[in-house]
């Protein structure tokens, strides 16, 4: 059966789903992917993701290209590799709001680096990064290690011989020692911006110590405080570190024996922690994606210590429920260790990594797009984008065309007055159940995923699962070839 345009008219509209969220995987294009790779860098610019660097899966030959997804369009477009930085892994990549900051990260035959360029996705060029006062050579194994960006400058923070860090303006291409009073020296801690400070929590010091200790660095007065470790987590190196709306948490980790698969729950303005709750929380891992979606921390795929298994679940946790939800198994991709994702402000993106069926296997350049939305559509009119459905039809005027900009994933019921064209592009999850009648058009430029469709005037169609085929003004349904 073909995909054909479904154009109706409707007056009263009900859009369905049949979830409370939309929770589903989709898969990134296959069609002109960058080679498959682990231990790569990806960032999210707005409205693409950028991919760069990391090392083949089968003979870890370092990268030095990538290439720009757009989940929109579902489509790739190679990064230029004039000027780019050196191949290397386990490199930092930073958006600035402009450019994107690609700086360290280790080459393979010198080890750790300390150099990098900033990339325009806008022009697709590169420019360099000075070297003058530069931090020391450093790699970033996980996204809670990597710099944090303040609105205006980067700050790394410490690297893996103990030293301390460096705050770098991109806009005049310098690199500033940040002061280490009251701050001691352990390394593989995390870092994240919580608006206005560094904190930087866990960490390994001296073989065999670990710390559970925290500390708020504050860039405009350059002052260290240590936060409380009451209740705080037990010490590990290399924890997950998000901030989650104004808590900060902290779950996962290591030290020499154990990876643990719990955590805690960090309340700025209390100073106190609160454990994490462990029912559904994924299993221990290392080398997986986190995530924060801004009111949610999400956790996906890794394996175990010694690299086998590797996992494709994960888990998503409510700060404020203090509760985990197992993320879906629909469509999932596959299996796979050291790969890399970005939130889009509506979706968590994941790409590559080592998917490997066994040792030596070329990986697989896949990934998969999963979706988080439950909320009323976003609806455009002429460029002025409105919260829900009906705030755009109230606001609509008579010959309007209203375009649905998001997934439709709750109960939604609207009237669409006479003269007005509402379309659904084909990327968005709509399920409709509606009256037909004379007035108002609705056009949906794919398939109509529709449970238990009815269609009543002149004719009737009912129908479950996908129907495809054109809704005629007489009321009569033509089905699609």
């Amino acid at each position: 059966m073909k995909h054909v345009i479904v154009v109706f008219f409707l007056k009263i509209l009900w859009i369905n789903h049949l979830f409370s969220q939309c929770v589903s995987w989709a898969p990134t294009s296959m069609t002109n992917p960058p080679v498959a790779r682990k231990e790569h860098v990806a960032v999210w610019t707005g409205d693409r993701m950028f991919i760069w660097g990391g090392e083949t899966v089968a003979n870890s030959i370092k990268l030095g290209d990538g290439a720009l997804y757009d989940p929109l369009s579902d489509t790739w477009t190679p990064v230029s590799n004039l000027n780019a930085p050196s191949p290397r892994i386990n490199a930092a990549g930073v958006w600035t709001g402009t450019e994107i900051i690609i700086w360290g990260g280790a080459d393979g035959i010198t080890g750790e680096i300390n150099t990098g360029a900033k990339y325009n996705p806008l022009t697709d060029t590169w420019s360099s990064i000075s070297q003058v006062n530069t931090f020391r050579p450093k790699y970033f194994q996980k996204t809670s290690e990597m710099p944090v960006w303040t609105g205006s400058e980067m700050i790394i923070m410490g690297d893996h011989n103990g030293s301390f860090g460096r705050s770098y303006n991109p806009i005049n291409d310098v690199w500033t020692a940040i002061p280490n009073s009251g701050f001691p020296k352990f390394n593989y801690f995390s870092q994240i911006w919580t608006g206005t400070d560094v904190l930087i929590w866990g960490g390994a010091g001296p073989y065999p110590t670990y710390t559970n200790r925290g500390f708020l660095y504050n860039p405009a007065t350059q002052i260290w405080s240590e936060i409380s470790n009451i209740g705080a987590p037990t010490a590990r190196a290399l924890p997950d570190l998000f901030l989650v709306g104004n808590k900060a948490i902290v779950w996962g980790g290591i030290d020499d024996d154990e990876v643990f698969n719990d955590g805690g729950i960090y309340d700025f303005i209390s100073n106190t922690w609160v454990p994490m709750a462990t029912i559904n929380s994924p299993s221990k891992r290392v080398a997986h994606i986190s995530i924060s979606s801004g009111t949610k921390f999400i956790v996906w795929g890794g394996s175990t210590r010694t690299t086998q298994p590797k996992y494709n679940d994960g888990a998503e946790f409510d700060p404020i429920a203090n509760s985990w939800t197992p993320l879906t198994q629909n469509g999932v991709p596959s299996r796979r260790r050291s790969s890399a994702g970005v939130w889009t402000g509506s979706k968590m993106i994941v790409w590559s990594g080592d998917n490997s069926l066994y040792y030596g296997a070329p990986g697989i350049p896949d990934g998969g797009i999963l979706s988080f939305e439950n909320a009323d559509p976003v609806v455009e009119i002429n460029g002025t984008e409105y919260s829900s459905i009906n705030d755009a039809i109230d606001a609509s005027a008579p010959n309007d065309t209203l375009i649905i900009t998001s997934d439709v994933c709750e109960n939604i019921s609207a009237s669409l007055p006479d003269t007005r064209v509402l379309i659904i592009p084909s990327q968005y999850k709509v399920d409709l159940i509606g009256t037909l009648t004379n007035n108002g058009i609705i056009i949906n430029d794919g398939t109509i995923k529709a449970i238990g469709l009815t269609f009543n005037n002149n004719g009737l169609y009912k129908g479950t699962g996908n129907f495809i085929g054109y809704f005629l003004n007489n009321g009569s349904v033509k089905p699609g070839d």
